[in-house]
This record gives structure tokens, sequence and C-alpha cells, in this order.
């Protein structure tokens, strides 16, 4: 599987003519404040090679996740967790590093930073070639619409946070990690292409470029952090299941790793020691089959229970043309009381794709509980988190049937009348 371990910079733009932006024009976070600009401890030691999280933190902390009165000190909360449980002498993705904390607190419901409703959670990757004028200009519609925008170069590695610009100008304002050890630092850059159309960054006050030095040569990739969708919370505080890449070499902050990053389960919500673990099929399993990846989440069979499955998939890139996925479900028949024969497969009830078609969310509606479920997924990406998919997750509630919950209401209206009596 491909890793990116370039460093990662954040952009943050606006356009003229796509928005009637003031020029110059300086992004502010979510809350009001200004995009947080978190630097390392010591920007001298060369063992320490996080930007990526300090991108990653300026996004989140700038999308209002996190704890602290400002948005600078959420996204300084951020970090330091983020350096805590990863490390902080390994590069990496700040895709990786925002899928990392959102599926360990944000999105997690057993987190005290649980934010169930919060918008920011569609995360959109663009890698593997050359940025252009037309990615520029694209990615500065994006923060029109108030988002988040990492930007990787690849020479040198390095990660920025972009807060600001003048179009007429042509230059940016950046927040550097490193502090000032590169002129101008936290300061101004001209935005020059070069000969073959790429996006470079020229120190100022500039000559005609491209004479003036490079500061940073050859944007390759971006990532956006959009809005997005929400699974139903009580859904989510019941039972929770996420499959994503994350770093499986957690020790000690400093730690040397081997940036091994691999796909596994977080589970999570009130019912997570109440239910075996899921897994995937494999050639042991009656059901498995070659040509797809399904997942088996266990349940427990109740009376008068019928079932909500809600599936979010967060796929890398956007989907223009609003195809849904043939994602399927399969269950246990009604009548088989030891689970072992299975329904056929059959659609989502219902599919919903976010504002930037970079997610969508599947529900299907059960009339009773199962001992478990099985998602069908069309391809092994679901597996493997390579090409179009990113990550997923699923949560899963039990509710009763709306005769049994006509039956209660009526004995509660019953009590009533009994007291007022």
């Amino acid at each position: 599987m491909r890793t990116r371990t370039l460093f990662t910079i954040i952009l943050c733009l606006g356009i003229a003519g796509a928005a009637q932006a003031q020029d110059p024009y300086v992004k502010l976070s979510q809350d009001g404040t200004p995009v947080p600009d978190v630097n390392k401890p010591n920007f001298n030691d060369p063992t320490d090679q996080s930007c990526w999280m300090a991108a990653a933190a300026n996004m989140l902390g700038g999308a209002d996740y996190g704890t602290g009165a400002t948005a600078a000190a959420k996204a300084q909360s951020i970090y330091s967790t983020l350096r805590n449980d990863l490390g902080y002498t390994n590069p990496g993705s700040t895709e990786y590093a925002i899928n990392y904390w959102l599926y360990a607190y944000g999105k997690n419901p057993d987190s005290s930073e649980f934010k169930p409703n919060h918008a920011y959670n569609d995360v959109t990757v663009m890698e593997g070639r050359f940025l252009n004028v037309n990615d520029y200009l694209f990615l500065q519609n994006e923060l029109v619409s108030c988002q988040y925008i990492e930007i990787s170069f690849d020479n040198p590695a390095h990660a920025m946070t972009f807060v600001g610009f003048s179009q007429g100008q042509n230059t940016s304002i950046w927040h550097d990690s490193d502090f000032n050890t590169t002129a101008p630092g936290d300061d101004t850059y001209f935005n020059g292409f070069d000969a073959a159309g790429n996006w470079d960054l020229h120190y100022l006050p500039p000559p005609a470029p491209p004479a003036s030095p490079v500061a940073l040569d050859n944007a390759d990739g971006y990532v956006l952090l959009c809005p997005g969708l929400n699974k139903p919370e009580d859904a989510m505080r019941n039972y929770d299941v996420a499959w994503f890449l994350t770093d499986n070499e957690q020790t000690q902050a400093g730690t040397p790793r081997d940036n091994s990053w691999t796909a596994e389960f977080r589970v999570a919500g009130a019912k997570k020691n109440d239910f075996d673990d899921p897994f995937w099929l494999d050639a042991s399993h009656e059901r498995y089959n070659q040509e797809m990846a399904i997942v088996h989440i266990d349940n427990e069979p109740a009376e008068e229970m019928h079932k909500e499955i809600s599936l979010l998939v967060d796929y890398r890139q956007r989907n223009q043309n609003i195809a849904a996925e043939n994602i399927m479900l399969q269950i246990p028949d009604p009548g088989d009381g030891v689970g072992g024969g299975v329904s056929a497969m059959f659609p989502p009830d219902s599919v919903q794709w976010n504002a930037h078609n970079g997610q969508a969310l599947f529900t299907w509606i059960l009339d009773y509980q199962p001992a478990w479920e099985e998602i069908v997924f069309p391809d092994n990406w679901y597996w493997t988190l390579e090409g179009k998919v990113k990550d997923w997750d699923v949560a899963t509630i039990c509710i009763p049937e709306p005769t049994t919950l006509a039956l209660l209401g009526c004995g509660f209206l019953a009590i009533l009348r009994r007291r007022r009596a």
C-alpha cells in the first residue's frame, strides 16, 4: 500500500471572482478567532518531524474541534495529543493524523471530546501529481466555503499553514511550525508557477519571477477538511464501529517508528463489551466471496425490537457523478433461530450524499433484530483502504416497534390518569 510520507501544508485561501472577499484577505477559524499557528516546541531539534501533526492540529482546531477558549488553544491541545499518541520523530501524512484524532477523540462516543453533530468530518485527499494554476484557483474557491486545506510540497518536504492572500499582489500569508528558521518564516510569499506549470512559492520581496529564490518547490497534493454528514447520535452512543488507517506502533512520544500505518477496527459505545468484535469474512467462512469484502457485525436478538443501521463512507476524492455504491446488507433468516441461514442481500433504504459529494450515508431499517448483520461491499477497497475509499464507520441501534411504543404510551397515560384521580 502506498503511504505518503511527505510533510504537509495547510492552505487557507480566498479568490477574487468566486467571492467578494476584501484584498488582502485573512482567514478566520470557525469560532471567529485567528487560524491557529501551532509551533514545534524546539524547532532546532532535527529529530522532530511533526509538521504534519501541526498541520492537522491547525485544521481541526480551526474547524472548532479540541478544548480551549480559542482556536489556537484547541489546536495546541490536539497537537499535544498527537505528539504524545503517535510520537514526533516519524514523518507522516496530515490526513492520517486527522483521521486518527477524529476516530480516537472527536467522533468517538467514549471520548470526553466527542462532538457527534460537528459538521467538519469530510476529508478529501488528492495526491500523486503536481498541482497547477487550475488547482490553485479551485482551492481558493474551497476556502470561500470555509474549508481547511492542506497542501504538500516536495522540495523541501515541509508543513506550513496558509492563512491569507492578496490577489492584487499575488502573495500568500503563511504560518510556519518551524518559526522563522527559513526566511521569511511566518510571513508572506510570492506565488509562482514554473515552466511546467507547477505551483511554487518564492521569497519576498521578489524580483521578477522565476529569478527570486524558490522557497517551496512543486506542490504535489492536497487534503480538504469539509462539512460532512453524521450518523444519528443515539446510534453512535449505542454501538459504533470504525475502520480506518492508524499507527499500530503507539508507544512513547519520540520513539522511532517505521511509519507503518495499517487499517484496523475502533469499537466504541455502550454495547462495545456486549458483542463479539467485528471481523472480515475470509475463506474459512461459508459466506465468503472473493470478489467482495464482507464485514461481520455482532448483535443480540430481542423481542418486539427493530434495528437501524447507519453506514458513513468517506471517499478519498469527490464523486462528481453522485453514483451510489452498490453496498448491500445480509442478515440471518428470521425463521432461523440459530442464525445459520442467510437472507438475500438487499440495498439500503436510503443513501444521502453530503454537499461536497465526498461522503455517503447508507441507512437500513429492519423490522426485527437479527443475531448479526453483514455489510457486503462491492470491492476490496473497503478493506484495504486504497484507491477510492479512505475510511468508513457504522453505528447500530435497536428501537422498540411502533406498536410497542404505542402500548408504552397508553400505559404511561393510564398511570397519569390514576395519579390525577
